[in-house]
């Protein structure tokens, strides 16, 4: 059962990574976040993870700094983002795995 189930979570990794990750970062699902990290962790999974996070990281960082209607808000908008970032059971693993 455990092959089973690592097999089918391994295949479908990427598709949870692209269409879950950033909906569930948007909104601060914490409680899914944690879930998402806890099945990726048990089939090996939270090198994908990690990465996907990074790049959302980057991706959201680029579109806060590069939106020219946020220039009076853009300093508190930027540590919200890194508040609620640094919330995510994401977060705990891709600090520890920063070269």
């Amino acid at each position: 059962m455990d092959t089973l189930y690592a097999t089918a979570v391994s295949a479908q990794t990427t598709i949870l990574l692209d269409r879950g990750l950033e909906v569930l970062q948007d909104e601060n699902k914490l409680t899914e976040l944690a879930t998402l990290y806890s099945l990726l962790d048990r089939v090996g999974q939270v090198p994908a993870l990690t990465l996907a996070w990074k790049g959302y990281i980057k991706r959201r960082g680029v579109e806060l700094v590069s939106d020219a209607q946020r220039d009076a808000t853009l300093i508190e908008d930027l540590l919200s983002f890194k508040v609620s970032a640094l919330s995510s059971p994401c977060a705990l693993h891709a600090h520890s795995s920063l070269a």
